[in-house]
């Protein structure tokens, strides 16, 4: 069900825009729906009440846990498989200190040469209710919830309204502090313009992975074809209005993006921006021609960039072991 169905289905069992609000408040929360039944001020309508063990049936239907993939790796991360009522998967990630990352696509169109989500293109887009459900499920697990990524499966620019949409309800009714919200995305300088223009901003994750037009062409085959420079540009201007410095997301391929020519250019571009570089060794991907640099290599880039002026770190994915780090998520039940 979509978002303004749910709406539309609770005006017609005769709720108001307070009890749209508490009703969506303990859907979002992963808590029974009828807490707020028999507060004298806000109690339900008889009709409302009679319907939310439907409701109830329905929020619990969006995504069933089909398979639980603890890590070994020490971080305390979980991968989780999850059937969508038309019997797709999609794959989330409960990671160390109450984070959540989320898909918001069953498969990716961008086909990054870097990512295993990607290679078996996209199938459909979530949505926003889907997107949010994942939470749900996590909270509802007892799971600690003090930040969302929209980091999994799929692209969030080729699924915008339902994205944004889910940004508004976690922020909102979620209550989520939107610095807590982090949109991960390829990018596109419009995108940026939208940002500025919710009621909810987020944080957000720019992946570059090249500064070179052609390189990041090649790893990024169907990202937006903006200029890298400009994307860096309207990321930096969304960071000084909403607050939230931009997480600039690169992955390390070793004789692809670690060499002299990228860390200059690094140098270049983001010293001085309100922002962090994120440096992430790849993690293996089935088939892939691809390798991380080797351990003494990624930190001696990260000191030099560093030296430069440019505020970055070395990330490591959690949940390598059980195929649910960055760019390992693949949404078959058949995965180890």
């Amino acid at each position: 069900m979509e978002l303004i169905a749910l709406r539309k289905c609770l005006a017609d069992l005769g709720a108001k825009p307070v009890h749209e609000r508490l009703l969506l408040r303990s859907w979002l929360g992963g808590r029974p729906l009828n807490e707020y039944v028999g507060h004298p001020k806000t109690d339900y309508p008889r009709a409302l009440r009679e319907a939310l063990p439907f409701l109830e049936k329905l929020r619990n239907g969006l995504v069933r846990l089909r398979k639980k993939r603890p890590s070994s790796d020490g971080t305390c991360s979980m991968g989780l498989v999850y059937e969508l009522q038309d019997g797709r998967m999609v794959e989330t990630v409960w990671l160390p200190r109450g984070t959540v990352c989320v898909s918001t696509q069953v498969g990716c169109a961008v086909g990054c040469l870097f990512c295993q989500t990607g290679k078996g293109g996209l199938e459909r887009n979530l949505q926003s209710l889907e997107i949010c459900a994942q939470v749900v499920d996590a909270r509802r697990e007892g799971q600690p919830c003090k930040r969302v990524v929209l980091m999994g499966m799929g692209e969030a620019l080729h699924n915008l309204p339902a994205v944004l949409e889910a940004i508004d309800l976690l922020g909102g009714p979620g209550f989520f502090p939107h610095k807590q919200i982090t949109l991960s995305t390829v990018g596109s300088v419009n995108l940026f313009s939208r940002l500025l223009e919710q009621r909810v901003r987020p944080s957000v994750a720019l992946s570059l992975h090249s500064l070179d037009p052609k390189t990041r062409s090649w790893l990024l085959p169907k990202a937006p074809e903006d200029p890298p420079l400009a994307l860096i540009e309207a990321a930096d201007d969304y960071a000084r209005s909403s607050g939230w410095p931009i997480q600039y997301q690169w992955t390390l391929i070793k004789g692809v993006n670690d060499r002299e020519e990228d860390l200059q250019h690094l140098a270049q571009a983001l010293a001085k921006r309100k922002g962090i570089l994120n440096l992430i060794p790849m993690n293996p991907v089935e088939g892939s021609p691809f390798e991380a640099p080797e351990d003494a290599a990624c930190v001696a880039f990260v000191r030099r960039l560093k030296r430069a002026g440019v505020y970055s770190s070395i990330r490591k994915s959690a949940g390598s072991d059980v195929k649910a780090a960055c760019g390992q998520l693949r949404g078959k039940l058949a995965t180890s």
